[in-house]
């Protein structure tokens, strides 16, 4: 059991194969593969990892708006932010487990005028087998502003 960082990456590791790997921009899950080291996930052929740009495939983080039902971004702008920060990780018997944070700071006031503070935790478990993503957002605008 172990997490580790490798480049732009975070690897958490549990037994000899199962492992989750995450973009730092976007907290984006790009790759999980199993106990028996099968791949869980897809990724497009077409996905690109450059600065500003949203990967393709795996498990986005789609905030505060989907799709471009709105006038954001299209499934909004934390799936390509690169402010996400890891303010947390860990192991114990049986998981491990990484933390994601983004706060909202001028850049993002400039695209949606509110304050916020999203949490995001990776957990892998069960030997390797299941994977929980959990989000919290955090409204800290004033009641007035909403």
């Amino acid at each position: 059991r172990r997490v580790f960082k490798n480049g732009d990456n975070w690897i958490l590791q549990l037994g000899e194969h199962a492992r989750v790997q995450i973009f730092q921009k976007g907290a984006h899950v790009t790759h999980w593969q199993d106990s028996n080291g099968i791949e869980q996930l897809y990724m497009s052929p077409t996905a690109t990892f450059d600065k500003g740009t949203a990967i393709r495939g795996g498990i986005p983080v789609i905030f505060p708006q989907f799709a471009d039902n709105g006038p954001l971004p299209k499934h909004g702008f934390v799936r390509s932010s690169d402010n996400w920060i890891c303010t947390e990780h860990g192991s114990d018997t049986d998981n491990v487990w990484i933390v994601f944070s983004h706060v909202s700071d001028e850049s993002t006031k400039q695209v949606w005028n509110f304050d916020f503070e999203f949490d995001y935790k990776v957990t892998l478990f069960d030997n390797g087998n299941q994977l929980k993503c959990e989000a919290r957002v955090r409204n800290n605008s004033p009641i007035d502003s909403v």
